[in-house]
């Protein structure tokens, strides 16, 4: 079934996200500024040499993954992963566990840019979510 995710429809891990400042969360990393994006529909403002994170709630056991489906504008795809529970801790991943989705978005130049994501099974020609980001890119502070 193809379908388009609803505007203010949350596809983050809280259920209780809201289209507010607290959608994005700006992180100093030396001196790159990290913007991390929960929220379809989100439209922000970010510098040059900035990194968008975009983070969705996936689970492969289900077949359903997020791609990339479209960048554009001043913005470059540099990595896309799943993080599964407990990565990095030592712990062993619980079988069938789902994980985030986490798409790096390099910042490259001033202008205005967006991502488009989906969610879909590789066998299937439809997508079950879409997810959407717009970023304004403005030239790098010094």
């Amino acid at each position: 079934m193809s379908s388009s995710t609803a505007p203010g429809r949350s596809v983050a891990w809280a259920s209780t996200c809201r289209a507010d400042s607290s959608d994005l969360a700006v992180k100093g990393v030396d001196a790159i500024a990290e913007i991390v994006v929960t929220k379809t529909g989100t439209s922000t403002v970010a510098a040059v040499g900035d990194e968008i994170l975009v983070q969705l709630p996936e689970n492969a056991t289900t077949g359903y993954q997020w791609s990339v489906e479209r960048v554009s504008g001043p913005l470059e795809v540099v990595s896309s992963e799943l993080a599964l529970p407990g990565a990095g801790t030592g712990a062993a991943p619980v079988p069938g566990a789902g994980g985030q989705r986490l798409v790096r978005l390099a910042v490259v130049a001033p202008g205005l840019g967006a991502a488009e994501l989906v969610l879909s099974r590789s066998w299937e020609t439809s997508f079950l979510e879409r997810f959407e980001v717009e970023i304004r890119a403005r030239p790098a502070t010094s």
